[in-house]
């Protein structure tokens, strides 16, 4: 578009149509640069990072053949990400301490289940002391780009947990995860 009105601005009659089929060509190639290899401007063996709506939770896509997602620690040196549930958005901190994801009250009732239906009798020890739950099955979690099925879950009643843990029933389920520096890399 600015390559058009430049060659109509300031070159005579007989080279505007000369410097349109250049602009062209030079869009042209762009495009092509552009669509080889799926959108991906860098090589296969680089990341192409992209970042997840919500900014404080650090989480990248790892778009390479396998799925993979990077959780950058926080300042406070928690691994803080942003899960669905049946297409809700939860914020998750990983805990591989945590034999079970656990959701808050706040967030069982944010992606629609039933609490009442719910038997509080399976007794967990938190960083806040014994606490009753309830065991629940998620059809479907997901994490950036890892879908995991019929994952095992604990509803906790009210109380001080802010946040839903990410624990080792998805952890375990993934082909791997690791922690490097900053970053904690799930691979699926």
């Amino acid at each position: 578009m600015v390559c058009l009105l430049l060659s109509y601005a300031r070159a005579p009659l007989g080279r505007s149509k000369l410097k349109i089929v250049a602009c062209a060509a030079v869009v042209f190639f762009i495009l092509i640069y552009s669509f080889h290899n799926g959108f991906n401007f860098i090589s296969d063996n680089a990341t192409l990072k992209l970042l997840l709506p919500d900014k404080e939770t650090n989480s990248e896509i790892d778009n390479n053949i396998r799925k993979a997602v990077r959780i950058r620690k926080r300042k406070d040196g928690r691994y803080v990400t942003s899960g669905r549930i049946n297409n809700k958005a939860i914020k998750f901190i990983v805990d591989t301490g945590a034999n079970s994801v656990i959701l808050t009250s706040k967030d069982a009732n944010a992606v629609g289940i039933n609490k009442t239906e719910l038997q509080y009798d399976i007794a967990i020890h938190t960083f806040n002391g014994s606490e009753y739950a309830a065991a629940i099955n998620l059809e479907m979690l997901e994490i950036g780009l890892i879908v995991m099925y019929n994952v095992d879950a604990l509803v906790l009643g009210p109380t001080s947990l802010s946040e839903s843990l990410l624990g080792m029933s998805f952890l375990s389920r993934l082909k791997s995860f690791k922690f490097s520096k900053d970053f904690l890399t799930l691979r699926n």
